[in-house]
């Protein structure tokens, strides 16, 4: 049961119990884009605990997101990297800084030109899943799924008028 609301939590975007919150978001089918609106991948790009590296399952979804982009050509993107809620907050936002200039060079090696995105280490301060919500779940595999959500990349639209000079 727990984790039925760990997933809740990650596709609504709010701590299990709440209301879900109007947010804007987009698809990668979309044609019609608003600045401000997030992306977050389904299946979500993944880190390990304490490493920058995105796990090798999560290459082919960052793969459409290329493709989507050069699709896309005036579109711009922020990059933003979440961590979960364990660690200090300096150390935190230090390595999604490091994860989120990761991603930016992956898509910039498949044809985004690097002007097109920006890259943003939030550490904790926006987790998917709350620290005491986490602790609550029965099972420590349930707990570390709850972190891993946590542990994400959501990429927000910056710009629609983007011209190469």
């Amino acid at each position: 049961m727990a984790f039925a609301l760990v997933l809740s939590a990650w596709r609504t975007g709010n701590p299990p119990g709440q209301p879900v919150k109007d947010i804007a978001s987009f698809t990668l089918e979309d044609s019609v884009f608003v600045v401000g609106a997030v992306y977050r991948p389904d299946p979500p790009i993944l880190y390990d605990f304490d490493k920058a590296t995105v796990l090798p399952k999560c290459l082919q979804e960052l793969d459409r997101i290329a493709d989507f982009l050069v699709a896309h050509p005036g579109l711009t993107l922020e990059v933003g990297v979440h961590t979960d809620t364990r660690g200090s907050a300096q150390y935190s936002v230090r390595l999604d800084q490091v994860r989120a200039n990761q991603v930016r060079g992956y898509l910039s090696a498949k044809g985004v030109h690097s002007e097109r995105l920006s890259a943003k280490g939030y550490g904790a301060s926006q987790p998917r899943i709350q620290a005491a919500d986490i602790d609550r779940m029965p099972t420590a595999r349930e707990q570390e799924e709850a972190h891993a959500l946590n542990r994400r990349t959501e990429f927000k639209i910056t710009g629609t008028d983007y011209v190469r000079e």
